[in-house]
């Protein structure tokens, strides 16, 4: 099992680490006055001197969202980064599943930006792979062409057709809302053995994915290989900075 990234063993230090990693901001002026004569209270609780409101000192930040404590929100973003399931990441820290799928959705957006460029994830989707020396570089495709595909080059896993050979890539990711009728005619089910060794591990760890998690739409399966992606190429610890990344910007 993977070493702890965080050395946090409480809600207190947990909250110091996100404070000084600047995921976590506080309010330091009254959200109802203005003023900025405020004190604490009761635990995670401030008060306004001049106003006498108080609030949660979680107030308008991502732990009133997502309505978690600091540390199990640091350990939510460890399992993601090992590429744990969304379930048993819920099962493990006894949290709900609701929770977990919010954080991860908090990260999809910004990863699928951080390894694919996409802004925006409508329609059919292509992904070139090439194999460049020890790693996998993933590009966006415009447009698919059919007269330069063989049959005996397209396989299916879920909902996902993958094309070898395809132009200037060794693999040809496509991911469509619907069946596309052209490769329905065309696809088998691949041997993932039969690939190059570059490839095995990274299909083997997606189509694990594809599997056992819920993967019901584009932007959750291209945030999906987006993950197998990072994790053939990235120690746990570079995903976990991407992700915490993610909650600077979002």
């Amino acid at each position: 099992m993977d070493k702890p990234f965080f050395k946090a063993s409480s809600d207190s230090e947990a909250e110091d680490k996100m404070l000084d990693m600047g995921i976590l901001k506080y309010k330091e002026v009254c959200p109802y006055c203005g003023s900025t004569e405020i004190y604490h209270i009761r635990r995670n609780h401030i008060k306004c001197k001049k106003c006498r409101r108080e609030w949660s000192k979680y107030k308008d930040s991502l732990l009133e969202n997502i309505r978690i404590k600091p540390l199990t929100f640091l350990r939510i973003i460890e399992k993601i980064a090992e590429g744990t399931l969304l379930k048993n990441i819920s099962d493990d820290l006894k949290v709900s599943y609701n929770t977990v799928l919010k954080v991860r959705n908090r990260i999809k957006n910004q990863i699928i930006k951080e390894v694919f460029k996409l802004e925006n994830v409508d329609g059919n989707i292509l992904i070139g792979i090439k194999i460049v020396e020890d790693y996998l570089k993933f590009e966006v495709v415009k447009n698919l062409n059919f007269s330069i595909i063989k049959s005996n080059n397209v396989y299916k896993i879920g909902r996902i057709y993958f094309i070898e050979d395809y132009e200037d890539f060794d693999h040809l990711i496509v991911i469509s809302e619907e069946s596309i009728e052209k490769l329905e005619k065309m696809y088998r089910v691949p041997n993932i053995d039969d690939f190059k060794n570059e490839i095995k591990q990274f299909l083997e760890d997606f189509s694990d994915k594809i599997k056992r998690g819920k993967i019901i739409n584009s932007p959750t399966i291209l945030y999906t290989i987006a993950q197998s992606a990072l994790q053939y190429k990235h120690e746990k610890d570079y995903i976990v900075e991407l992700f915490l990344n993610a909650f600077q910007k979002a």
